[in-house]
């Protein structure tokens, strides 16, 4: 259009002059001759033949129509470029619950913000494992993440402590607890500069081996994993339960090829987390977590504070309510997935381990009567903690001490346990906090809260 009519001042008056033109003369012969029969612009001219003419008439009645009847904007409509676009990383992959109910998420932020904010989600750890995504949060590559609990020990190293051997029982007692002490979990997240949006589960962990690890001497001899830049005493914390003190230390992404080619043969994780990082293929046993019991594994979802806070409060609470509304629902259906894991491994010949309940038992009064006992104490009283703990391992001896190879009890072993978990309160989590957990476990235990709702 420029082309044709340079200036606003040679548009209107060619616009002008198409409307007076007569009937007439229109059809009135035109000269062959391209530079006659001309309509005149005005100042900055426009130079028109009886074919550009009606071209011209053409657009000019095509542009006042569409004008003319077009509806007004409406601001539930997406902007056309997001005030505030938000990257986030997750280990899980795109095809899982946790993979649509965070595009979900995403999708109604977005259309309840009129299109103000925009979430990019990196899945399957293209931002690379848990700790590499928490360096990329600091340097502002990502804003956000769903992590585990080696990626939570690197945000918030006191949340750790929900992945304590033995402390729950069941999904009741955690969403219980959790509806308890959620402002303690919030609170604690924003002192380390980080708000946290959601809690879904991931189940419980428990072992998968090539080996069925029947008896000690099975489970001495085993390859265990350790993830790489977990801050947990897991050495520590399962030969004492268990037995194992042969650890391999990998990136969650290396564990596939490392069961293939032998470098490791046992691994701990969920049932649906060995199907969906496919490893089922690599194991022939796995423990029952309705036996054994296991360690939490919770997934939490952090966005960083100062991020968070740079939303407008309208902004902030469509996120919030947004959050809250699809975790309630992954929580449901990622228990109902691990359900059907299980049941899928085993009909694909995986074998639970035939396990000395002695040991396992043991090992959760052990916990519960010594470690736990200590942290609900108002005050700390070591010379009781180490009491306990020989106790235990006493117990532990005596009980199946032969028949399971153990070792004999010591005041080595017992100081040796005990600086662990001395050494684990220092570095993640505080006795305080440990305590208001079991206080509120013991509250919901007993059945004074069973409230089904849960952040």
């Amino acid at each position: 259009m420029q082309l044709l009519f340079p200036t606003r001042e040679g548009q209107r008056d060619v616009f002008n002059r198409i409307i007076r033109v007569k009937k007439e003369e229109f059809r009135k012969p035109w000269p062959k001759s391209p530079l006659t029969e001309i309509v005149k612009a005005a100042k900055g001219g426009c130079i028109v033949e009886k074919k550009v003419f009606f071209f011209c008439l053409t657009l000019v009645l095509f542009f006042l129509t569409c004008f003319s009847f077009a509806p007004p904007s409406r601001s539930a409509e997406p902007a056309s470029k997001p005030q505030y676009v938000i990257k986030w990383g997750t280990l899980a992959p795109e095809n899982t619950v946790w993979g649509a109910n965070a595009l979900a998420i995403s999708k109604e932020i977005t259309e309840k913000s009129g299109g103000r904010i925009k979430n990019i989600w990196y899945f399957g750890g293209v931002m690379g494992d848990e700790p590499d995504m928490v360096r990329k949060a600091r340097i502002n590559q990502i804003q956000g993440f769903s992590l585990l609990t080696i990626g939570i020990s690197k945000v918030t190293p006191e949340l750790t402590a929900f992945s304590l051997p033995f402390l729950f029982r069941n999904y009741d007692d955690i969403d219980c607890v959790f509806d308890r002490i959620w402002p303690l979990v919030e609170k604690t997240a924003e002192q380390k500069g980080y708000v946290v949006l959601g809690r879904a589960d991931v189940g419980f962990s428990i072992f998968f081996s090539k080996k069925n690890l029947a008896d000690i001497a099975e489970i001495k001899k085993a390859k265990v994993w350790k993830w790489s830049g977990i801050d947990l005493p897991l050495e520590e914390l399962s030969s004492f339960m268990f037995g194992m003190d042969n650890f391999v230390t990998l990136a969650l992404p290396d564990v596939l090829t490392a069961l293939q080619t032998g470098m490791v043969d046992t691994v701990y994780g969920t049932y649906y987390t060995a199907l969906a990082l496919q490893w089922q293929t690599q194991f022939k046993y796995m423990t029952d977590v309705d036996v054994t019991g296991g360690a939490y594994a919770p997934s939490l979802m952090f966005i960083k504070k100062d991020v968070f806070e740079s939303l407008p409060p309208d902004l902030q609470k469509i996120v919030r309510e947004t959050c809250d509304k699809h975790f309630a629902i992954m929580r449901r259906d990622l228990r109902q997935d691990e359900a059907n894991a299980k049941a899928s491994l085993s009909k694909r010949g995986i074998k639970f381990m035939e396990l000395n309940p002695v040991l396992y038992n043991l090992g959760r009064k052990c916990m519960e009567t010594s470690i736990y006992e200590y942290y609900r104490l108002p005050e700390a009283n070591l010379d009781l903690l180490r009491k306990n703990v020989d106790q235990c391992l006493n117990n532990l001896y005596a009980a199946a001490g032969k028949e399971l190879n153990l070792p004999q009890p010591s005041p080595e072993r017992t100081e040796k346990l005990v600086r662990t978990f001395l050494d684990m309160e220092g570095k993640l989590f505080s006795r305080n906090f440990v305590g208001q957990i079991l206080q509120a476990r013991d509250q919901c235990v007993k059945g004074k809260d069973a409230s089904p709702k849960s952040k």
